[in-house]
């Protein structure tokens, strides 16, 4: 009898285990299915066509055959556009694989607010319409040539911006005699032909400005030099402070700011430096760990953060969208010093222009750039062999523009406009200087000046 008792508890512990395995397939093959909004909406039934690709890619990982291709064309074509509307109409979020606890070092500075949520962002909808939508930049706006409204750099001004390794686009010298692996990089990409550049863009003189009709993607124009840096000097008269945190895209930008606020608005270089505060963090780890940087910080200051290009298959393997999820809950939980949730800002992550499946910044060879802004750009014409885009920013705006969201952050969505200016690469990853970075600047801007009214009219 115990035999028989023996035997049975052998065979229930070998059936678990069996089923343990199968369970476990089951959720690899529909992790970024799950996660990156190529869940089945839950509405209509219907699984988003920017998330087909990577699901087929991660059951053939798995051992499961991938749909044929004469099937999945079939499938596009019946269902194509008509599965991104709905997706945008009924679009209810995907169960995030909540608050994981990346590491222990990720520690919480505000856990009062775990069970607090606030309403959805009023723009909310408007983002995932464009990073649902293939051409982002088409909804969101568009490029306009117009060189009379375009910024005139003097050589002062250039030379500051030549003080970012990775941006000089328009002086080939900086390229071939230099020590630099990032710059001769560029030069061996533009002897490959590998990299291509609009011509304003390779003169530093690119005539090209942005424009939206929609309040969450307007910027200051610059329509004369007198009149803005008039406007934009306003914006710091009280001393305002920003605090920039993230990889390398955001420390380009931080050189952008401060030779702004030297060469157009009339500061001096201590000035833009103690008020243009750069924190490198491509994780969110250091920025937990070091907490000095933000004791100063005053109400009236803001912070705009970044944590995109180092999250993804390339660097984390096929589970990096449980990592990043947990890094955006862990976001949620930090309290910015003195600084109040409304002047804190998540920047979208701008796509890789390296064109889809012709090589990435891993790989000997790749092709990138294009000669001029692309407003049909879409998407999957991007991201070189790993496509994290739209995925990551629908994220994003889930954890921290959605109704799910537990604190009163801001977006600063420049994801939709920079996906049309490829032919701005610096390379595949980094953008020119003199370059489209500066609208991220007068979008900031605007977003300054919009507060600053609406505390007017409280008044």
């Amino acid at each position: 009898m115990n035999a028989v008792k023996s035997q049975m508890l052998i065979c229930m512990i070998v059936l678990f285990m069996v089923s343990f395995i199968w369970l476990d397939q089951q959720q690899r093959t529909l992790k970024i299915t799950d996660v990156c909004l190529g869940h089945l909406d839950k509405t209509t039934g219907v699984e988003s066509s920017h998330c087909t690709q990577a699901s087929n890619k991660i059951s053939k990982q798995n051992g499961h055959s991938e749909p044929s291709k004469s099937n999945s064309t079939k499938q596009e074509s019946a269902h194509g556009q008509e599965q991104d509307n709905q997706i945008r109409k009924k679009y209810s979020g995907y169960e995030s694989d909540g608050d994981v606890d990346v590491e222990n070092d990720y520690a919480t500075s505000n856990s009062s607010n775990a069970l607090k949520t606030f309403p959805t962002l009023p723009d909310y909808p408007l983002f995932l319409k464009a990073h649902t939508s293939q051409e982002a930049a088409k909804l969101a706006g568009k490029w306009i040539k117009k060189p009379e409204h375009a910024i005139k750099y003097s050589k002062e001004h250039l030379a500051c911006l030549d003080a970012e390794r990775q941006g000089n686009c328009h002086d080939p010298e900086s390229w071939m005699n230099t020590t630099d692996n990032a710059r001769f990089h560029r030069y061996e990409s533009i002897k490959a032909n590998a990299i291509l550049n609009s011509a304003g863009i390779l003169n530093a003189s690119d005539p090209w400005v942005w424009e939206s009709g929609h309040t969450a993607y307007k910027v200051i124009p610059y329509e004369s030099a007198d009149f803005y840096k008039k406007r934009i000097r306003k914006l710091f008269a009280n001393g305002r402070k920003i605090y920039l945190i993230g990889d390398s895209l955001t420390r380009q930008w931080t050189q952008v700011l401060r030779c702004e606020m030297e060469f157009l608005l009339g500061f001096d270089k201590e000035r833009a430096k103690s008020h243009i505060l750069f924190f490198p963090d491509h994780t969110f780890r250091e920025t937990v760990k070091n907490l000095k940087y933000l004791q100063d910080a005053s109400p009236n200051d803001y912070v705009v953060m970044n944590f995109g290009h180092h999250f993804g298959p390339a660097k984390l393997g096929p589970d990096w969208n449980v990592t990043y999820m947990g890094i955006l809950n862990q976001i949620q939980d930090f309290k910015f010093g003195d600084i109040p949730d409304h002047h804190v800002f998540f920047r979208t992550t701008s796509v890789r222009h390296f064109l889809e499946g012709q090589g990435d910044w891993n790989t000997e060879k790749s092709k990138a750039g294009g000669t001029e802004p692309n407003m049909a750009a879409r998407w999957d014409m991007y991201g070189g062999n790993t496509q994290e885009q739209p995925y990551q920013n629908l994220m994003v705006l889930d954890v921290l523009a959605s109704a799910r969201r537990k604190r009163n952050f801001q977006i600063l969505d420049t994801s939709p406009m920079m996906l049309a200016r490829g032919d701005a690469s610096f390379d595949g990853n980094h953008f020119c200087l003199p370059g489209p970075h500066q609208f991220w600047s007068q979008m900031l801007y605007y977003k300054f000046e919009q507060e600053n009214n609406s505390t007017v009219k409280a008044t």
